[in-house]
């Protein structure tokens, strides 16, 4: 278990814990080298935190969310597979940010490096983080960090964990609608009425078309979309505030999604379908801080790094464990280490709404 405030290292020693235990692999290996599989164990670390890490006040890349890791090993010591699960993803981040803070290094990267190809494909023009209400406001660059070596480094990770073109352009175009979303205006239909209405259809049309989706199905869903009240269904007139909120609800839902999608493919490239004699777990708990502007959704992430003994019921049926604590820039960060001969059920996850039932019945924020 790797827990601490944020900025202790629990990410780093998270990775070095992952590398160690791919070494270890190879010197039970006969062939003494990186194979496929161990390869891709540690490649999937960038992609995660690509779609999983962001600039914070106190950490350039800080994890926004919690995962376990389990690496599965043969009686012989070699890496049969692994899995990832993860944990309350700050959702609330894609669609707002502190000063000083930045969203989610995709966005950034994606904006830095997409080639002219890709740029036509998702329309993302010429415009840079500033040409993006949900980027315009946060910190434009983080200090020796280049985003544009970055997508480079995330393009290499997913085409060393065997992600096909087709899965990767699926991937990043839930990125620019999100971008999309973010930009697209909604006002009031004439000065003193109450109902919604978008200016811009232009925008609209971009969504749909990276989406994939009808822009009438679409415009309605926002604008009027339909209640059940009674036993009866009605078209209820939104007013722009509601509009926006449902917009930000939408990004945040979608991104959180297609989070969830991208680590179960990932575990789908990680899954050899071998059989391991036993497991070891690497729990990195989400880290903790203040904020200026204190949203509700944060006080599950407080519970969450504030209670590891729930969530450390995990490893309950653990052989052993080894615990060390590290100090790194006056914070401490705490890695636990639990195997266990027994399997752990990988937990379900549920597959996505129609993004236009996600629209027309949009989760609360």
């Amino acid at each position: 278990m790797s827990r601490g405030e944020s900025g202790a290292g629990k990410t780093e020693n998270t990775k070095k814990v992952i590398q160690y235990l791919a070494a270890v692999a190879i010197d039970n290996s006969s062939s003494k080298q990186l194979g496929t599989l161990e390869n891709q164990i540690l490649q999937a670390n960038p992609i995660l935190e690509a779609f999983g890490n962001a600039q914070t006040l106190r950490n350039n890349n800080s994890s926004r969310f919690g995962k376990f890791i389990r690496i599965e090993f043969t009686r012989s010591g070699q890496i049969a597979g692994a899995f990832i699960d993860w944990y309350l993803l700050e959702k609330s981040r894609v669609v707002r940010q502190n000063r000083d803070e930045r969203n989610y290094h995709v966005f950034y990267q994606l904006l830095r490096g997409a080639s002219r190809q890709m740029r036509e494909m998702f329309l993302l023009g010429e415009g840079g983080t500033e040409s993006w209400d949900y980027t315009k406001d946060s910190n434009n660059s983080i200090a020796g960090v280049n985003d544009l070596d970055e997508f480079r480094a995330l393009m290499e990770a997913f085409h060393v964990m065997g992600f096909t073109q087709d899965e990767q352009v699926a991937i990043l175009s839930i990125i620019a609608a999100v971008l999309h979303i973010g930009n697209l205006e909604v006002v009031p239909e004439r000065r003193g009425s109450e109902d919604a209405r978008l200016p811009n259809m232009a925008q609209a049309e971009r969504i749909c078309h990276v989406l994939g989706i009808p822009v009438d199905a679409f415009a309605k869903g926002l604008l009027k979309p339909r209640v059940k009240a009674g036993r009866e269904w009605i078209n209820q007139s939104r007013t722009a505030e509601q509009v926006k909120h449902s917009l930000d609800s939408l990004a945040k839902s979608l991104y959180e999604r297609g989070f969830g999608r991208l680590v179960e493919m990932v575990n789908g490239k990680l899954d050899t379908k071998g059989e391991g004699e036993g497991f070891i777990g690497v729990l990195d708990i989400a880290g903790f801080e203040i904020f200026e502007v204190f949203i509700y959704r944060l006080l599950s992430r407080y519970r969450f790094a504030d209670s590891p003994h729930h969530y450390s019921q995990i490893a309950l049926n653990s052989s052993a464990s080894i615990t060390q604590t590290k100090s790194c820039n006056n914070f401490s960060t705490t890695i636990c280490l639990f195997w266990s001969k027994k399997s752990m059920p990988a937990r379900e996850l549920s597959g996505s709404s129609s993004i236009l039932a996600m629209i027309c019945n949009p989760p609360l924020t």
